[in-house]
This record gives C-alpha cells, sequence and structure tokens, in this order.
C-alpha cells in the first residue's frame, strides 16, 4: 500500500512539476494530512474516523489546530 501511495504521489509531483522527494513522505503523512484537511473543511469527528480506518480515537492525535483556532487562543489571552 506505501508503494502505492509513493507511486501516486510521484505522479502528481511530475504532472504538476512540484519537485517533490517522495522518499520524504510516507503514507502515515498521507493520512494524517487528510485527517487534518477533512478537520478544515467541517467534516465531524465520526466521518474524520471511519475514513481513516481507525478503530479507537487515536486519529485525535494527529489532528492539528488551523491558524484560525489558533489566533482563536491568541485572542483569547
Amino acid at each position: 500500500m506505501a508503494d502505492m501511495y509513493r507511486r501516486h504521489m510521484q505522479d502528481m509531483s511530475n504532472h504538476f512539476d512540484m519537485g517533490l522527494r517522495v522518499t520524504d513522505y510516507g503514507s502515515h503523512s498521507l493520512r494524517r494530512g487528510e485527517a487534518n484537511a477533512m478537520k478544515e473543511e467541517g467534516w465531524p469527528p465520526m466521518r474524520i474516523q471511519e475514513h481513516g480506518r481507525w478503530t479507537s480515537d487515536c486519529y485525535k492525535r494527529y489532528l492539528e489546530r488551523s491558524a484560525v483556532e489558533r489566533m482563536e487562543v491568541t485572542r483569547a489571552m
């Protein structure tokens, strides 16, 4: 599966002339990034968990605060 993701990333990099070194990224990077993108788009936590095929709530440790969330914390200080 990881090889499939790397091939896909390499194809995308080549197509868009991004110059990525796909060896710097793994399937874990994609899962984490996708979970954060879904969170940013407002997907419910249960859907993020289901989509990432996490059987527990461990996916939450991969979610990062968005720039908006960080600014809200800063304003509240």
